[in-house]
């Protein structure tokens, strides 16, 4: 919620071309800092007895991984200049070297939290780095009017970030590579897929930003922002937290599927929907929340919403693979999808415009979701279809959601003034809400109340009531 605020709060201070700016720098700031993404804490949860000495060599090669990549950002700068013809990048840069070597400072102690399943004070830290970026953001934004606001917020966030990493464990690492053997065995592929999976993400920012200019990547990157948000806040999390349990029972096929099938049902219930709630009220949200100015960016929103909700079904993924197939099959799997989304992206983006080569990306996410499904199928055993038929209430209930909702659109006028456009996205928004859990519990209860994620997602909120009764 924060995140979102902060976005929504900068997009009504600042202009589409600061964010594009900022989306210029950071795709290549992505891409480079994406070898500082070694998998230093999965590599440490694998490790039977992790003591001092292996926490220290991940501090270390990870200061020394991020201390390359500040070098790499400030080199690059007169490049990234010359690419996207627009000299604010070099700033840019420049403050992005300054993070990622702040960064470099990471302590691991934490995995030992993480192995422990305590995710408390991943909480305390995440809470206090949005909330510091949130502040600083708005405020500097109040001042200045430029991306420069994006940028102090991102800094600040950072340096309460790591310095919190120092704060809430009693481990003090010291600059060792004792243990490097042990520790890169697993990190070296981690590093390849991350590398992929990053390109994969950030190539499509490098070929808007040089082929259409500042503003319209702007518009993009924040589309790309608020359509994603909600699935790719939930997954991340769940996905970290999944990880260590999945290692637990590594080798009980049985109950890794079970608890797979679980997780892929309780990320379709939330993302499915997620992403056809925000293509029916994109129009609202640009109009009411982000302004006139990013009126363009609504149809956009849509669509990037559909490409959440598939990497949110992708990112069950990972996890799994990890547990039974290790770091290289995760690699081969990203490297394809990179292979073939990245060259379809930007072909139909040169020779059709930017929603053809969205459409695109969506046509070859789907493709890989289907590739990587089989790969996981044929390590756990069971059908497709038994893995497809997860996603089929989500399906039905957003269907009927997105028919109440334009129903009410196309019935009920918009208000002229801002206030009531407020109003009419909200009253959307709950009879939205209301249509979707009201359809997948009625097919729910007509197929048997089956032990699916419905029963995983009542389980939990009956124990969170009793909690707070």
């Amino acid at each position: 919620m924060i995140g979102l605020a902060t976005t929504l709060i900068l997009a009504r201070l600042l202009a589409p071309a600061d964010f594009g700016v900022i989306a210029m720098g950071t795709a290549i700031n992505g891409i480079l800092g994406s070898l500082t993404e070694l998998g230093f804490t999965p590599a440490l949860i694998r490790l039977r007895r992790p003591d001092r000495d292996a926490y220290s060599t991940a501090f270390t090669l990870h200061f020394i991984a991020c201390a390359v990549v500040a070098l790499a950002l400030v080199a690059s700068a007169p490049l990234a200049r010359a690419w996207y013809g627009d000299p604010r990048v070099v700033i840019v840069l420049l403050t992005l070297a300054t993070i990622s070597l702040v960064s470099g400072f990471r302590n691991f102690g934490l995995a030992r939290y993480e192995r422990a399943l305590d995710f408390r004070p991943f909480f305390v830290i995440t809470l206090s780095r949005k909330a510091a970026s949130f502040l600083t953001g708005v405020g500097a934004a109040l001042v200045w009017h430029d991306y420069r606001a994006l940028l102090a917020g991102m800094l600040v966030g950072t340096v309460v970030d790591i310095a919190l990493t120092h704060r809430l464990t009693r481990l003090r690492p010291r600059f060792t590579l004792s243990r490097s053997r042990e520790v890169l065995s697993f990190s070296v592929w981690w590093l390849a897929s991350q590398m992929a999976a990053v390109l994969g993400r950030r190539g499509q920012d490098l070929i808007i930003g040089q082929q259409l200019g500042a503003p319209i990547l702007g518009k993009y990157a924040v589309a790309l922002d608020i359509a994603t948000m909600p699935t790719g806040e939930l997954v991340a999390p769940v996905m970290r937290a999944v990880y260590p349990g999945y290692m637990q029972m590594k080798d009980e096929i049985g109950r890794l599927q079970a608890a797979f099938l679980n997780v892929w049902g309780v990320i379709a219930l939330a993302a499915i929907p997620a992403a056809v709630g925000t293509a029916c009220v994109s129009d609202l949200v640009t109009n009411v929340i982000l302004g006139p100015k990013w009126r363009d960016a609504a149809h956009l929103m849509g669509a990037l919403a559909v490409v959440g909700a598939i990497d949110a079904l992708y990112g069950c993924y990972w996890p799994m693979m990890l547990t039974r197939l290790g770091p290289k099959m995760v690699f081969l799997l990203s490297a394809a999808g990179v292979g073939l989304t990245l060259p379809a992206f930007g072909i139909t983006l040169w020779a059709f415009g930017l929603m053809p080569a969205i459409g695109a990306w969506i046509t070859c996410s789907v493709v890989m979701l289907f590739v990587g499904a089989k790969l996981l199928l044929r390590e756990l055993g069971g059908r497709l279809s038994a893995l497809l038929g997860h996603l089929i209430r989500p399906l039905i209930g957003s269907a009927a959601m997105a028919l109440v909702v334009l129903a009410i659109k196309g019935v009920l006028p918009v208000g002229a003034a801002w206030v009531g456009d407020l109003a009419f996205l909200l009253l959307l928004a709950l009879a939205g809400a209301l249509s979707y859990v009201l359809s997948v519990w009625v097919l729910w209860q007509l197929a048997g109340r089956p032990a699916t994620a419905e029963l995983q997602v009542l389980s939990v909120a009956r124990v969170s009531l009793r909690r707070k009764v």
